[in-house]
């Protein structure tokens, strides 16, 4: 009776562990390669949920400048699972997209304000793959999250988009970033809601904030942290800001069955 037990416990553990490996595996993110107009490859992640389903809103994660995707990875899976697939892209001369299709090696650092203007188009067809390679990725039910010139290209990308995203969330939003000029934009996308959070010690973006309100077509809601920390990385200032983000995203975009 006794050596039944154990060998019923074995065969547990051994599916425990099974269904474990299987989840972490789920979790690992799919790498999507574009080649741009130019010649620039642009590297993105793709983050599934754990749920099986046919389709997924969508939400876009862009980065702050002189960081890359990485940085948004426990970030990402915590969109992911919440039932989003989430999509983090390089942006170029970022993480592994510093490089065009004859393997020349470029850096952001080196940039001209024209390089950067191209983030959005860079940014629109890395969806158009994604669209291509991940079929149950939807752009009708999306959002785009940013962070300083992630948040600008944000807002150019969704002025742009056939389909204008349900939400843009944008930390660290700036008037102009980088040449990325943003308030006509703003009253261009129409009734998007946005959520903008920075740090009450960055008087440039605490400003850009109250001038971008002023052209919003819709809510326009400013959530600012006592931090010296801006961009991105604010999200390790507060833990309840990441908690802010998801519960913002989860009332505007919704969820397939």
């Amino acid at each position: 009776m006794l050596l039944k037990i154990k060998n019923i416990l074995i065969v547990l553990g051994v599916f425990v562990m099974f269904m474990f490996q299987q989840v972490q595996a789920a979790k690992k993110p799919v790498e999507v390669e574009c080649e741009v107009k130019d010649g620039s490859l642009i590297v993105a992640d793709v983050y599934y949920p754990n749920v099986k389903k046919p389709k997924y809103a969508t939400v876009v994660l862009l980065h702050s400048l002189g960081y890359s995707s990485a940085r948004w990875s426990d970030f990402a899976a915590s969109i992911a699972d919440s039932g989003y697939l989430v999509v983090a892209i390089d942006f170029r001369g970022h993480g592994r997209s510093v490089y065009n299709s004859k393997l020349v090696r470029n850096s952001w650092s080196n940039y001209k304000l024209s390089v950067f203007k191209k983030y959005p188009k860079d940014v629109l067809e890395v969806l158009s793959r994604v669209k291509e390679e991940h079929p149950a990725a939807s752009f009708d039910d999306w959002a785009i999250v940013g962070a300083d010139i992630g948040a600008n290209t944000a807002v150019l990308v969704a002025e742009k988009a056939k389909v204008k995203p349900k939400t843009l969330v944008l930390i660290s939003p700036h008037e102009s970033y980088k040449g990325l000029f943003i308030p006509i934009s703003i009253v261009n996308i129409g009734k998007v809601p946005m959520l903008t959070i920075s740090s009450d010690n960055d008087p440039t973006c605490v400003k850009s904030q109250i001038n971008l309100q002023k052209y919003a077509q819709s809510d326009f809601v400013i959530a600012n942290y006592k931090t010296n920390i801006t961009g991105m990385l604010i999200l390790n200032a507060n833990p309840s800001i990441p908690a802010l983000i998801i519960n913002w995203l989860e009332g505007h975009v919704a969820q397939y069955k």
